[in-house]
């Protein structure tokens, strides 16, 4: 699986704990994740749903699941990174597109 492109969007900060920017990426030119986030010390989250409130049975003890995410840990690896080398280029000039 390629990554094709990848869209940064600035978020606004009002505490340290929220992310510093979210992107949409797109895999092989064909299906497209919005709302992944990025946080201080290269942390990469996946899109989430929220639990609280509804009656969903979390799997992992949290009170949120990923919508969805890779299962291979290289193809994670890699999606991270790729992420993190767009995101220096989005911090230091702008450039909300990168295309690996």
């Amino acid at each position: 699986m390629e990554i094709t492109k990848i869209k940064y969007f600035p978020v606004e900060r009002t505490s340290d704990n929220h992310p510093l920017a979210a992107c949409s990426v797109v895999l092989d030119g064909v299906f497209m994740v919005h709302d992944v986030k990025i946080y201080a010390g290269g942390i990469v989250v996946m899109p989430q749903r929220s639990h609280r409130g509804r009656h969903f049975t979390s799997t992992n003890g949290h009170k949120s699941n990923d919508l969805c995410h890779p299962v291979d840990r290289k193809f994670f690896e890699e999606l991270k990174s790729t992420i993190l080398t767009g995101f220096a280029l989005f911090e230091s000039t702008g450039e909300v597109c990168f295309i690996p």
